[in-house]
C-alpha cells in the first residue's frame, strides 16, 4: 500500500500548482490595445499590480491612461480573485469586468493571459487577441485586448 501511495503522490505532484514567490506587490507596465465595436484599436498605457501573499498571486489593480478613450476604460478585479496558474503559461483571472465609456458597453468574464516565464528577464504578462477577449453585454460585442506588460518592480516574481 505504501508503494502505491508513493506512486500516486509522485504522479499527482506535477499537477499541483506551485506557490508564487516572493510575497509583495509586483508591477507590470506596457501598452495594451483595446477594442469594442469600433474598427480601430485604442492603444493605452497600462500599469498592472500583482500582489503575492502567502504564495497566492492576485491581480490587485489595472490602471489605463493615454487618450481620452483610455481614460474611459476601467477594469474591475475582485479583491479575492486568486490567479489560476495551474495551466502555466496560461493564467486565468476570474471574474474581471471591463467598462468602456466610448462606445459605451461592458464586458465580463474570466480573463486569460500568458505568463512570460520564470526564467525570462524581465517577466511579462501577454494578452492575446482571441484568447484574452471578454464576452460583451448590450450589443454582445466582445472586449478585445492585446499587448504585453513587462515587470518593472524588483525582485522578479515567479508563478
Amino acid at each position: 500500500i505504501t508503494a502505491i501511495m508513493a506512486t500516486v503522490l509522485a504522479l499527482a505532484a506535477p499537477a499541483m500548482a506551485q506557490a508564487a514567490t516572493p510575497d509583495g506587490t509586483h508591477s507590470f507596465e506596457g501598452t495594451l490595445e483595446v477594442r469594442k465595436g469600433l474598427p480601430l484599436w485604442t492603444t493605452c498605457d497600462v500599469i498592472a499590480n500583482v500582489n503575492v501573499t502567502g504564495g497566492s498571486p492576485k491581480l490587485q489593480s489595472v490602471t489605463l491612461s493615454g487618450s481620452s478613450v483610455c481614460d474611459g476604460i476601467s477594469f474591475t478585479v475582485p479583491t479575492n480573485a486568486v490567479l489560476n496558474t495551474a495551466s502555466l503559461p496560461l493564467v486565468t483571472v476570474p471574474s474581471v469586468g471591463i467598462t468602456i465609456a466610448f462606445p459605451a458597453g461592458t464586458c465580463a468574464g474570466d480573463l486569460n493571459l500568458y505568463w512570460g516565464g520564470n526564467s525570462a528577464t524581465p517577466r511579462s504578462l501577454t494578452f492575446a487577441d482571441g484568447a484574452s477577449n471578454l464576452p460583451g453585454s448590450g450589443l454582445g460585442l466582445p472586449c478585445r485586448i492585446k499587448g504585453t506588460l513587462t515587470q518593472t518592480s524588483t525582485p522578479a516574481v515567479s508563478l
